[in-house]
């Protein structure tokens, strides 16, 4: 599996590959994820799965483009939810940078 995502994605970096990897396969050999087990909610992938309106996530084309939409969304955190959705739009904001990355 690690072969296939190095050569879709284009790159040699595996130790980066290795966490999608381990993502999947953790997924798919249980009945549910680690991250289900943890938090007893299934693991929101990607930005559609965030809360930010679709007309936003069209408009995004570059990292900055998802820090200024989650400032101008979340601009105070009082509950641990919201603190939760801060942390996935950071890693959201790593990966979209990883994803420019191996394009270029």
């Amino acid at each position: 599996m690690l072969i296939a995502w190095l050569h879709d994605h284009n790159s040699s970096d595996w130790p980066v590959g290795l966490k999608f990897v381990q993502f999947s396969k953790n997924i798919s050999h249980h009945a549910q994820s680690p991250y289900e087990a943890l938090f007893g909610v299934k693991a929101r992938i990607g930005l559609r799965s965030s809360s930010l309106p679709d007309e936003i996530l069209g408009r995004m084309a570059s990292e900055d483009d998802l820090l200024a939409a989650f400032q101008q969304n979340t601009s105070d955190v009082h509950t641990g939810t919201d603190l939760i959705f801060s942390i996935f739009l950071y890693f959201i904001a790593l990966e979209i940078m990883f994803n420019v990355l191996l394009k270029s």
